[in-house]
């Protein structure tokens, strides 16, 4: 597993038994593996955390993450944490908390985590003339506007001259290509 840096070092903060005594340390993973379970109707259970703990609850979270998008097994877990960061009793309630949940971390946070550009559903468009302009007296010029509507219900704005329509347009010609091409092999 590859940690950054940063992770490692708020994380080994959770040795310091005077801050984070046992129970406080058990609620700050409890809080991540629920953080990192949820569903996206409920409330992140994060409101209660001090300020301070934000940034060791940020890579508890990196730390679930990262382990479950490489499925990795309790014991390269706690080979990690015992190396770079912990003490053997915390490391095994992190692993403990980790393989009780790992199917769920896997499904609800990587599931959840794609990314997806969203569909284009209709185009509008609209020819102006600009006979002049605040910046220049004469433009003579037409300008193109085009009203994008996307499958999630946004909705986007382009004006462009002739020349810069031309060019979207074989720009968009040429990215059609490139996926047919992609598709066929």
């Amino acid at each position: 597993m590859d940690i950054k840096a940063d992770a490692r070092l708020a994380l080994s903060q959770l040795s310091n038994t005077s801050t984070y005594n046992e129970q406080t340390f058990r609620e700050l993973v409890d809080s991540v593996v629920k953080t990192v379970i949820k569903s996206s109707q409920e409330e992140y259970p994060t409101s209660n955390i001090p300020s301070e703990q934000k940034i060791i609850f940020s890579a508890l979270v990196y730390l679930f993450v990262e382990a479950s998008k490489h499925n990795a097994e309790s014991l390269e877990m706690s080979n990690f944490l015992v190396e770079h960061i912990l003490e053997p009793d915390r490391v095994q309630y992190i692993c403990d908390q980790y393989t009780a949940n790992k199917d769920l971390i896997r499904e609800k946070a990587l599931k959840n985590k794609t990314f997806a550009f969203p569909k284009l559903v209709d185009v509008d468009w609209r020819l102006d003339y600009v006979v002049k302009s605040s910046s220049v007296q004469k433009t003579n010029e037409p300008v193109y506007t085009l009203n994008f509507r996307f499958d999630d219900g946004e909705a986007m704005k382009l004006s462009c001259t002739v020349e810069q329509l031309q060019d979207l347009h074989s720009k968009m010609r040429d990215a059609v290509k490139q996926v047919e091409r992609t598709l066929e092999k």
